[in-house]
């Protein structure tokens, strides 16, 4: 090393040489570790673009209600866009958040229990109220599609009911009886879909104009019926991609010599993944096979003409390759994420629920980027670890046994590994005790729990770490005073 330095160097004190050799080595290390980086198969690691969604709205608590919202994020919208965008809707339990779910004119259901569609009736009628008269539509699993428009029937004739004093069987008793007015204000599309379905969502388009589709997959609910869904937008075509990077005199003479320079279809961005109620079994899935990868992924799959078994097993192999991908591509994932406490692990898929060590669970084999080594209750910087930066995860559907919203939060921070804190965003406006709301009077000069939820009734964990850290400084601090 010596006899290619100048004599001044060599001459140099041996704290001053050995430094010297220190940095030649740990930059001969960092020029092997980006080569390395650089040899890595990116499709086994995707990077999502930035999220074109973003959670306008949600409240969930396990039996009790599950809503959620989305709309275009502004944060990402081309300059000159709108503001504001169509909402689509996830669940329709009865919660405190209706008014933000009422403009929503497609809602997807994830399955037919009552805190996730107890509103849905409510939602139907103050939806065609306030658009004029509008019939939203409702995605449901096929199964529950006879057991709704019952229920629907129900509600729109007693809707409907009005009091007609003029007695009908003329036996003159002068009693009041009822009668159906020919109109009730119960207007619903009601459309069942099952795993495997590709649907464009008409009428309702993109913030720049892309078709919105719906993609679902099968989930494990119990025995129940249930369905995940796949926001997803697809680009107007474009050029094939052998054809992308030549002069555009090339590409005319190609287009006049009858050389199809287009796609057929344009692409498809996947933006974000709803799971409802599940279990991990629900979102464990293997890497598609070559047969699963020759089978066309959309609503031309599977026709008409197949045989049924032949149907459901082409549905049952777009299932898990539309769940592979939306997992792996989202850049913003809602998930289940019902027990906390490691003793409730076991109980978790006896209740057909996800415990946050499933969660993490199933991040990790969909290349999340989750680092083994990597656990919980750091800082929550969102500096350490290896991984994507740009996913957003949300964690809905807690169990209203682990409140109150900070028992829940020191659960979860303990829990989640520090690369994905800052990127993680936990519902825990149905859990916030009025003292972590500040009571009815706020005169102290302190913070509350309820100032760090979000407009959408998210607390983002890192920030929640951050905080819990700062409260026990000044607590501490406090105490030296006294």
């Amino acid at each position: 090393l010596t006899s290619h330095l100048p004599s001044p160097i060599i001459h140099a004190p041996a704290a001053f040489m050995v430094a010297v050799a220190a940095s030649i080595l740990l930059l001969s290390f960092a020029i092997v570790s980006v080569s390395a980086f650089a040899m890595i198969d990116p499709s086994s690691a995707p990077t999502p673009s930035p999220p074109h969604f973003r959670v306008a709205a949600v409240w969930s608590k396990a039996g009790v209600g599950t809503s959620a919202v989305l709309e275009p994020d502004p944060r990402t919208a081309p300059t000159g866009a709108k503001k504001k965008g169509p909402r689509v809707a996830f669940d329709v339990g009865s919660t405190p958040i209706f008014d933000e779910v009422v403009p929503a004119k497609v809602v997807c259901v994830s399955h037919g229990h009552v805190d996730h569609v107890g509103g849905i009736f409510g939602h139907a009628r103050a939806h065609a109220v306030t658009y004029g008269g509008e019939a939203p539509t409702y995605y449901v699993p096929i199964e529950l599609v006879p057991h709704l428009e019952s229920a629907r029937e129900a509600m729109s004739a007693m809707d409907a009911m009005c009091l007609d004093p003029s007695p009908s069987d003329g036996d003159g008793d002068g009693a009041v009886r009822a009668r159906r007015r020919n109109e009730s204000l119960m207007k619903m599309n009601v459309v069942g879909v099952r795993p495997g379905e590709e649907i464009e969502l008409k009428g309702i388009k993109g913030r720049d104009g892309k078709r919105l589709l719906l993609r679902t997959f099968a989930v494990s609910h119990g025995s129940h019926p249930a369905l995940g869904y796949i926001l997803l937008t697809r680009s107007p075509p474009g050029l094939k991609p052998e054809y992308a990077g030549l002069p555009g005199k090339e590409i005319g003479a190609l287009a006049r010599s009858g050389v199809r320079i287009k796609e057929e279809e344009g692409r498809v961005r996947v933006e974000a993944v709803y799971t409802g109620d599940t279990c991990l079994e629900g979102l464990l899935c293997a890497s598609p096979t070559e047969e699963d990868e020759g089978e066309n992924g959309g609503a031309e799959g599977g026709g008409a003409g197949a045989a049924p078994d032949d149907d459901e097993a082409r549905r049952n192999k777009r299932s898990r390759r539309y769940l592979f991908q939306g997992l792996r591509e989202s850049p913003l994932l809602l998930c289940e994420c019902t027990f906390l406490d490691a003793e409730l692990r076991d109980m978790a898929p006896a209740k057909g629920h996800m415990h946050v060590l499933d969660v993490i669970e199933a991040l990790r084999g969909h290349g999340w980027g989750i680092d083994d080594a990597d656990g919980g209750g750091g800082s929550g910087n969102g500096e350490e670890g290896g991984g994507e930066r740009r996913r957003e995860l949300v964690l809905f559907h807690i169990s209203g046994r682990h409140r109150p919203a900070s028992v829940a939060l020191d659960l979860l921070a303990d829990a989640i590994p520090v690369c994905l804190a800052d990127k993680t965003g936990v519902a825990v406006a149905s859990l916030l005790s009025d003292k972590e709301k500040g009571g009815q009077t706020r005169e102290e000069e302190r913070a509350f729990l309820a100032d760090i939820v979000g407009g959408d009734g998210c607390v983002n964990l890192g920030e929640y770490i951050r905080w819990r850290e700062e409260m026990i400084r000044e607590e501490r601090r406090v105490e030296d005073v006294k």
